[in-house]
């Protein structure tokens, strides 16, 4: 600064000393010239100084132009690279006003300050949409009436799954459910253009196992009763080759990866799937003393897995498989058989082969509760295995039983129960060495399942039906 402050100083002397000579030469002129002079000088510095801010105009208009230009260019590639549909609603414009005005809004203040309706995403990190109510006000109304549309086209007879139809809009156009809409990563930081988010929510694409819609949001399918009695009532979409020396204990999904964890002595491992083809990625043998049971993925992005008798269980990162921590556990016969992630409550579910569902604070691994669990028919529904924690509810497999229950984690009461003995019948299957019907994940699809058995030499995704 004191440079400048120099430099402006000589620039104002060097005027002054200017001044001064003009001074001179105009008292030598007699007074009526030296009028005339002074006013053509007036003329001449206000006709430089028109001429200069025309300049300027139009250097600014130039730029302004070129930086529209760039932008229209920026705009064209990102529908390129984006695509225009996203989980079939046409948020493109939209998501281009967004993306512009996220540039001048920091971790969603805008919304924070001016939404007294709460917000959407439960964290405040998570918002990442950083507009103001003018915007929103402004804005997003001609997507609402779209997007209601092409739900009902979609969803039929089912309830829209958001408080607020704007709410939805923000979560399609922030890119900030867990689905992302485009693969992008995303990790519920929320700056920026609204990318950054794993906040899982119902109809993103890529599934991150983080979803807290309750049953109430799947409409037909929630006030169905299923029984076995029913027969099939679920639909193949596609089976898939499976390792057939797998024992197969547990399979969860998260964000474009599936793992697997298999079981017996000498055999135990923890592996990382492929979710397209089903072919091992990585694998990680346990200690030939271990017996491997269920596993599944938790926050922090990390996997748990637990043993059948040794009451040990392991937590790996997800991405590497590395080992970072171990720990001991109790339950009901001091087994563990499957294990599951609830993110609504951040808390594990546990079974054991017993009628119980376990619930464990994960950052000490210690059981919070424990409830029973009743089938339809009023019995205990003994025998749990693996579980997936699905639309609010605990999927479960039973040993030596090809059904699928749907239970409600907080009464404990069996809801539906899918028969799925014609799958792979046991008959079929125990001439090819496999053992029982195990193995339950969500999927990319939110309405897809994964599901296989032990030493089963095929996988299968299926949607259940109601």
């Amino acid at each position: 600064m004191e440079g400048g402050i120099e430099m402006s100083r000589v620039f104002k002397d060097e005027e002054l000393a200017s001044d001064e000579i003009e001074q001179i030469k105009e008292d030598s002129i007699p007074e009526p010239m030296s009028w005339v002079k002074k006013r053509v000088k007036t003329q001449n510095r206000c006709f430089s100084l028109f001429t200069a801010a025309i300049a300027m105009a139009a250097v600014v208009y130039a730029g302004g132009g070129i930086i529209l230009r760039d932008d229209e260019a920026m705009m064209e590639e990102y529908d390129a690279e984006e695509g225009i549909v996203v989980n079939g609603f046409d948020n493109a414009k939209t998501q281009k006003i967004f993306d512009k005005i996220q540039e001048h809004k920091k971790n969603g203040e805008g919304w924070l300050k001016s939404h007294e309706d709460g917000n959407p995403f439960g964290n405040e990190n998570a918002v990442g949409h950083g507009y103001g109510n003018a915007v929103y006000k402004n804005k997003t109304h001609h997507v609402s009436q779209h997007t209601l549309e092409r739900w009902n086209q979609t969803h039929p007879g089912q309830p829209f799954p958001f408080d607020n139809v704007h709410h939805f809009d923000h979560a399609q156009n922030g890119r900030g459910h867990n689905g992302n809409g485009h693969g992008r990563n995303h990790t519920h930081n929320g700056h920026g253009h609204g990318r950054n988010h794993t906040g899982r929510h119902p109809l993103g694409r890529n599934h991150t196992g983080e979803s807290c819609i309750g049953i109430g949001n799947h409409g037909n399918w929630a006030k169905a009763t299923i029984t076995k009695a029913d027969g099939k009532k679920y639909e193949v979409i596609e089976e898939k080759e499976h390792d057939s020396h797998a024992f197969t204990q547990g399979l969860t999904y998260y964000n474009g990866h599936l793992w697997e964890s298999t079981g017996l002595r000498g055999h135990s491992s923890v592996r990382i799937l492929d979710p397209e083809t089903i072919e091992v990625v990585k694998k990680i043998d346990m200690d030939a003393t271990l017996f491997g049971e269920g596993i599944t993925w938790m926050e922090g992005n990390k996997l748990v897995q637990i043993t059948w008798k040794s009451k040990r269980g392991f937590i790996y990162d997800a991405d590497t498989l590395e080992q970072i921590d171990e720990f001991t556990y109790e339950t009901t016969n001091k087994e563990g058989w499957g294990i599951t992630w609830d993110p609504c409550k951040k808390e594990l579910i546990v079974t054991d082969g017993t009628k119980y569902l376990h619930f464990w604070n994960p950052d000490t691994m210690k059981q919070k509760r424990k409830i029973e669990v009743t089938r339809m028919d009023g019995n205990a529904a003994k025998k749990l295995n693996e579980i997936e924690f699905w639309r609010g509810r605990v999927l479960a497999n039973v040993w030596y039983e090809d059904v699928l229950l749907v239970i409600d984690p907080e009464t404990g009461k069996v809801e539906k129960e899918y028969d799925f003995s014609d799958l792979w019948p046991e008959e079929e299957r125990s001439k090819n060495g496999a053992d029982v019907f195990n193995g339950i994940s969500i999927s990319e699809d939110p309405d897809v399942l994964y599901v296989t058995g032990k030493k089963w030499n095929r996988l299968f995704m299926i949607k259940l039906l109601h």
